[in-house]
């Protein structure tokens, strides 16, 4: 059974006006050990309520959370370990050593996270002195040194550019090797989109997409291509390209619609030099997997 298994949930919330609002609308989400979930959405998506919801700071209005196969008071605490807008260190006086949580079991993995995370030679630094950036990290190695089986981390405001980089070469090994289900909620897909195992990305509270990044990668049914040429095509030649539109420009010609694959592309280009018309430029318009999230998250 899956280490977290988010079933149907639902919140709703009452405005102080009592005007309700859904927040989530019937989620359904399971991740396995040894994944790294990456949740999209835009502001005000859900994203935040779904972890909060996982972690137990927040009850579902419907739906069931199920955390290494307890459900309600019999999920042990500390199976669950949460970075959320609002985390506290306990010891904020103390040294950053002391924030840390003891990986008795793990002590290699520990050290390497902090040496990736450039906090090795801070340890003895009262936290309160750290800068920001330090103090995020911290919170982030706190988070994933907690012992748990589930890690779930919110991407704001804690997890920059510079961070998510750190991370690539630890966070990804940690994970397979030692079975822990990670969920990184995020807004930009560019940030954390090489570190997925998989993408969820939720729309107004609803759960439009989930499946491993391969398969918006191989989405692509047609190549939508823009060709220019130089000169004018004449009409008797324009049957050589029907299903296509052909727009003048001045002394330019562009060729623009949708082939089926790239040996149709090359036969189109072939046509082309064999009209003997020059190839000035050719623009493929489908939209990479980062447009395609951005669209599902729209």
């Amino acid at each position: 059974m899956d280490p977290l298994e988010l079933i149907d949930i639902t919140k709703r919330y009452r405005t102080r006006a009592g005007r309700q609002v859904l927040a989530l609308d019937h989620v359904s989400l399971a991740i396995p050990g040894g994944q790294i979930a990456v949740l999209l959405g835009s502001s005000g998506a859900g994203k935040t309520t779904l972890l909060r919801i996982a972690c137990g700071s927040q009850r579902p209005t419907g739906g069931v959370v199920r955390v290494c196969s307890q459900t309600g008071n019999a999920i042990s605490r500390g199976s669950v370990s949460a970075l959320l807008p609002g985390f506290r260190f306990p010891y904020p006086r103390a040294s950053l050593q002391e924030n840390l949580p003891a990986d008795d079991l793990h002590p290699e993995w520990a050290a390497c996270l902090l040496q990736a995370l450039d906090l090795e030679d801070r340890k003895d630094d009262p936290v309160y002195t750290l800068p920001q950036t330090l103090q995020n990290r911290l919170a982030l190695a706190c988070t994933l040194l907690a012992g748990s089986g589930v890690i779930l981390l919110d991407e704001s405001p804690v997890l920059d550019v510079s961070t998510i980089h750190l991370l690539f070469d630890w966070l990804p090994g940690w994970v397979h090797a030692l079975d822990k289900a990670v969920i990184i909620a995020a807004r930009q897909p560019s940030l954390v989109l090489s570190l997925a195992d998989r993408l969820a990305v939720l729309r107004r509270g609803r759960l439009v997409f989930d499946s491993a990044p391969q398969v918006l990668e191989g989405a692509r049914e047609q190549i939508n291509v823009r060709i220019r040429v130089s000169g004018m095509l004449e009409a008797a030649r324009s049957t050589w390209f029907q299903g296509l539109s052909t727009i003048v420009e001045g002394n330019d010609t562009l060729i623009c619609g949708d082939i089926e694959d790239d040996a149709a592309l090359f036969g189109l280009i072939m046509r082309v030099r064999g009209l003997g018309l020059s190839l000035l430029s050719l623009e493929q318009l489908n939209p990479g997997i980062e447009q395609r999230l951005q669209q599902l998250m729209e």
